[in-house]
């Protein structure tokens, strides 16, 4: 509840006894009043107290009694039959009583906050919001309405704290950077003041702030053209603190959140500019329904065809069409026919394009995808016959009925239909979308206020990179009025101009300001024609990469161009770093068997432990010490040694003799039965000269190394245990440290680049398309590592003349 998180510095919590015969409800708000001794009216009864709480009785006598304050009560606790606790909430001002609702406008700010700190659900409205809101800021004292605000003045602080807070530190903060250039830090230096100067405007603006459940919503008030009060809510922020007992005030009376999105505004003026003549939209409309009105009228005119006969093609289809001359004129190459089992209504009824598409609209989606299922393209029309192109098996067609279909020509008209109406609601990504179409002096109300810093149209970079002769003053105009036009710009020329160098000049300087705000994927190049947007990519290489093409031609089943110019840079680059930097062959070495390790780990087995140990004798012991590899010899020996099955096969080596008794009774003889054994085979060098010894001059020693044999045997051929799911073999796992420990020994920058960049070649030769996060990521860590800025990197990674080189 709002009272339970809003606290004046005049709030007292007593306890109080009931004088009155009625009990007091358990809970509920009501006022403080004084008739010979204190009362409180609840429910619209009154109760007489007394207020037990001596101390603090004082204080509340001089409050409301001598100064007059209202008092707010809310019972706490009333679960006895006299005795109760209260909370008294003093007020200085007198209560305001406003007899019409209160409107407050909610605007798309306040919308994305709340639905950021999930006050409502990201899928809710606005008008949503308003309810949400209203349930926290409102509450009811006697069956009537009340709501609480607090002076400007006093609710600055809490409103812009936290962001005069966060300013000054970016400030301190950009005069201790080292990594930013003495320009770009007057840049940010400029930017936060900026922000300085618009929170100073919004401090004047501001009129009062409503006090809700943990919120405050400052509102700022407005003087519409007709001379009216119109109050707007500014921000949504969160509160949880006490208020001054001078500021806050107690507001009877209905408040109501309405919708100040600004597509509602311009949905309503748009609404208006319509029905006027002369309306772009309007002309539109007709267009659109004129449109449709020739596309029935050809359905309507070419009607049902009926199939005499059927051949298979290689394409498709070709029908022999009865009377076929008598619509001949009537289709064309591209158009589409649907072969369907009944009749569609727009071949038979009379009803407008407007209609219709009303009509297609309460449709479900089933039935329109399977018009679509049916449709198949024309390719050509001749001699009575009409070719189709299909790959599915429609041998069957002559018990079917054959139509124009008007699906395709539907969808573009009905996603005409769309964009209007999301014009005309606001809810376009450029709300101002419909009132630039209209060209309204309306607009001019909705321009920001905040100053705008200005892009320059071209820099040295830019029109070095772009341009191979100075560009025109035409060309310098354009540019500058494409990045300083808040909406939308129009360059239009005829051919030979320079129109595709001048967006190509634009896109790279955009590249170069969202480069600056750290911005990601925000430039979007799009066109009618594919010819068109291959014609402008085919000029981009944006930061060395070459510019990725979505969509392909419908004759083609992957757009080739694109495809080939991503694999030649791929290609061009892996074999310059190749050239140029021999040891990252070395360096891919490396990365495979940390490669091998991670996969023994995760699915830890006999076959990839073999795997490991032979991949560290064959290709990477030049990197390694004697010791590792010789551990390695002898554990690839251990994996490859087939293990004795049955506790038989061990007898010859539990025989051993290695006491001096034993020995000298049998010990000989054994070491020959070992060694005549299967287990021979499996013996090194040592072991067998060891068995043969003959003349023994140290027994005590001798006997102590046949010790050491025999058990290091029993370990090594003792049936090992059978695991469900095989573990990891603890003396791999010690190798693959040793092996980490000595390719790390030593490492410097020069070979940490090497590892990113071999990392980078086996990218740009597996996966040329991965580009995305290829990209990204060499970018951070390239950058990170030399320590170069963004602007000396992408200078050096699009030089025309040496393409891309790399300063390790």
């Amino acid at each position: 509840m709002i009272i339970d998180t809003i606290k004046t510095d005049t709030t007292f919590k007593v306890e109080a006894k009931n004088l009155s015969q009625d009990r007091i409800p358990n809970s509920g708000m009501g006022f403080l009043k004084y008739i010979n001794h204190y009362a409180i009216v609840i429910d619209e009864k009154l109760y007489e107290i007394e207020i037990l709480d001596k101390n603090k009785l004082n204080e509340i006598d001089f409050f409301f009694l001598n100064r007059n304050y209202t008092a707010l009560v809310n019972i706490i606790e009333s679960i006895r039959d006299d005795f109760f606790t209260i909370e008294i909430i003093l007020f200085s001002f007198p209560i305001q009583e406003i007899f019409v609702p209160f409107y407050v406008e909610l605007d798309e700010k306040v919308l994305a906050t709340a639905k950021k700190r999930k006050i409502i659900k990201y899928k809710d409205n606005v008008e949503k919001l308003g309810e949400m809101l209203k349930q926290k800021i409102s509450f009811k004292i006697n069956n009537e309405d009340y709501f609480l605000v607090s002076t400007a003045i006093s609710s600055q602080k809490e409103i812009f704290s936290e962001e005069f807070t966060k300013i000054g530190q970016n400030l301190k903060n950009i005069e201790k950077s080292n990594k930013l250039s003495d320009e770009e830090k007057e840049q940010y230096t400029e930017d936060n003041k900026e922000t300085l100067q618009q929170i100073e405007y919004e401090k004047k603006d501001l009129a009062f702030s409503i006090h809700g459940e943990n919120l405050h919503l400052p509102v700022k008030k407005e003087i519409t053209q007709n001379g009216d009060y119109r109050f707007k809510t500014t921000k949504l922020i969160s509160f949880k603190n006490s208020i001054q007992k001078d500021s806050l005030r107690l507001i009877k009376g209905n408040i109501e959140f309405k919708n100040g999105l600004v597509s509602a505004k311009i949905a309503k003026e748009l609404g208006d500019i319509v029905e006027e003549d002369g309306s772009y939209l309007n002309t539109w409309d007709q267009y659109l329904e004129q449109e449709g009105e020739i596309l029935l009228d050809k359905a309507k005119e070419i009607g049902v065809m009926k199939i005499i006969d059927i051949q298979k093609t290689d394409e498709g289809y070709e029908l022999k069409i009865e009377n076929l001359s008598e619509i001949e004129d009537l289709l064309n190459e591209g158009d589409y026919l649907s072969i369907v089992d009944k009749v569609p209504n727009y071949i038979n009824d009379n009803l407008t394009w407007i209609e219709h598409i009303a009509q297609l609209e309460q449709q479900d989606e089933i039935n329109a995808k399977l018009v679509k299922q049916a449709s198949f393209e024309i390719s050509k029309i001749e001699h009575g016959f009409i070719d189709i192109k299909t790959d599915k098996n429609i041998s069957n067609l002559k018990s079917k009925k054959i139509v124009l279909s008007i699906y395709g020509d539907e969808i573009q008209l009905k996603r005409k239909l769309e964009a209007r109406k999301r014009l005309l609601e606001g809810r376009s990504a450029n709300p101002l979308l419909g009132l630039i179409i209209e060209d309204s002096n309306k607009i001019k109300d909705y321009l920001r206020t905040k100053k705008i810093k200005k892009l320059e149209p071209l820099t040295p970079y830019v029109q070095n990179k772009i341009f191979s002769n100075p560009p025109t003053d035409n060309q310098i105009e354009a540019i500058d009025i494409a990045l300083n036009t808040p909406d939308i710009a129009i360059v239009q020329g005829p051919p030979g101009t320079g129109k595709t160098t001048v967006l190509t000049a634009i896109i790279e300087r955009l590249n170069e300001e969202s480069d600056k705000e750290k911005i990601k994927g925000q430039i979007l190049v799009a066109g009618f024609q594919h010819d068109a947007v291959e014609n402008i990519i085919q000029r981009l290489d944006i930061n060395g990469v070459p510019t990725p093409k979505f969509g392909k031609k419908s004759a083609n089943l992957i757009d080739i161009n694109s495809y080939e110019r991503v694999i030649q840079w791929s290609e061009k680059i892996a074999t310059k770093l190749k050239d140029e930097m021999p040891e990252l062959s070395n360096q891919n070495i490396i990365n495979r068997l940390n490669q091998y390790f991670e996969i023994y780990l995760k699915t830890p087995s006999r076959h990839s432990a073999i795997s490991i140990l032979k991949y560290i004798i064959n290709d990477v012991s030049f990197y390694l010490s004697d010791n590792i590899i010789d551990n390695s010899k002898n554990l690839l020996k251990n994996f490859t040694t087939k293990q004795i099955d049955t506790m038989e096969e061990l007898k010859v080596i539990y025989a051993l003799r290695t006491t001096k008794e034993a020995f000298l009774d049998d010990g000989k003889e054994r070491n020959l039965a070992l060694l005549v054994s299967d287990i021979k085979k499996v013996l090194n060098e040592n072991e067998k000269e060891l068995l043969q010894q003959t003349e023994i001059v140290d027994i005590k020693s001798y006997l102590a190394k046949l010790t050491k044999l025999k058990f290091s045997l029993i370990d090594r051929y003792y049936p090992k245990p059978i695991f469900r799911a095989e573990k990891p073999n603890e003396e791999i796992i010690k190798l693959k440290d040793s092996v980490e420990k000595e390719l790390a020994f030593g490492k410097s920058d020069k070979d940490k680049m090497n590892t990113i960049l071999a990392d980078y070649i086996n990218e740009l030769e597996c996966n040329p398309f991965g580009l995305k996060s290829m990209i990204e990521e060499y970018s951070y860590v390239y950058s990170s590592t030399t320590g170069q800025s963004n602007q000396a990197k992408k200078q050096k990674m699009n030089n025309k003349d040496e393409d891309v080189s790399f300063d390790t």
